[in-house]
């Protein structure tokens, strides 16, 4: 059980007068103010390369102008992954995630572009470019939503494995909607890849391609993304 109290200032300029309206009301905002509580368990039986165990996690997230902010809004996050061994080869195991996050502003505040969902990335769904899964304005910018919804499925396997190198195939989806959609499963943008994962002695490393499956008009055919640290 944890607790984190954040103050940041925030300075946002140069945005066009021809930006949507989401965007240029960032400029009204200076400063966040966010007491977290969260609730976590994690039983793996490594950080990096576990093959069973799981890592659930509750969090809520309130930010108010009776904290010295301009911003105010109520985050809500449920968060719970699992991994199986894999009978037939030693290290190898599947893995299941998932994560839901609705936001919600309040009244004696406002809840900004840059406090909103945005996801896409190799943390997410993996092939899309960050933080690009995200509602859009008549200009097809993103304006990020107050609803988020992921899913990632992955098998990992020892390639040299008392060297800590590992292969990984993995599938996503995910997507963000505003406050006045509802989830739909129908709407998940998805992708599919592998990569390689490394626990050098810097620390974990990880090299992976998406391919994605319902690409947008702005969207890559995939991508290869870079990254130290593990996923959760």
């Amino acid at each position: 059980l944890s607790a984190r109290y954040a103050l940041d200032k925030i300075d946002i300029t140069d945005v066009s007068s021809t930006s949507s309206q989401y965007l240029r009301s960032m400029q009204d905002y200076s400063t966040d103010s966010i007491v977290t509580l969260t609730l976590k368990r994690d039983t793996r039986n490594h950080f990096f390369f576990p093959t069973e165990g799981s890592v659930t996690r509750l969090s809520y997230a309130k930010a108010s102008s009776f904290l010295g902010g301009d911003t105010a809004f109520d985050r809500y996050e449920a968060e719970g992954a699992f991994w199986i061994p894999f009978p037939c080869y030693v290290g190898a195991s599947y893995m299941a995630h998932a994560e839901i996050g609705p936001r919600e502003e309040n009244k004696d505040g406002g809840l900004p572009t840059y406090e909103k969902y945005m996801i896409g990335g190799i943390n997410s769904v993996r092939g899309y470019d960050w933080y690009s899964i995200s509602p859009r304005d008549n200009n097809d910018e993103t304006i990020g939503g107050e609803k988020m919804l992921v899913f990632n499925a992955e098998f990992a396997f020892p390639i040299l494995r008392e060297q800590g190198l590992y292969g990984v195939a993995f599938f996503d989806a995910g997507n963000v909607w505003s406050k006045r959609d509802k989830y739909e499963f129908g709407d998940l943008r998805k992708s599919y890849g592998g990569g390689l994962r490394y626990l050098s002695p810097m620390g974990p490393f990880r090299i992976e391609y998406g391919k994605t499956m319902d690409r947008g008009p702005d969207d890559s055919s995939g991508q290869w993304e870079f990254t130290m640290g593990s996923m959760f």
